[in-house]
């Protein structure tokens, strides 16, 4: 296609927001975690794995698994 003619950028892409891109709203026990706005799924996790490291929550023998 001729991008003058469409006037679009073919290699633009749009912005995700779905899947694992939708903003959700996290439920009480989780918001006090990583706060009650909404946040997309992804941004969830990484708060999640900056609180267990924070609080020292990783067993030390195996980092895979979560003292809780």
């Amino acid at each position: 296609m001729d991008r003058a003619r469409t006037g679009r950028n073919p290699m633009a892409t749009a912005p995700k927001t779905g899947g694992i891109h939708a903003p959700v709203q996290p439920s009480e026990e989780l918001g006090a975690v990583v706060g009650n706005e909404k946040l997309p799924r992804s941004e969830v996790i990484s708060k999640v794995w900056a609180y267990i490291k924070s609080n020292d929550l990783q067993n030390p023998e195996n980092k895979r698994e979560i003292l809780a």
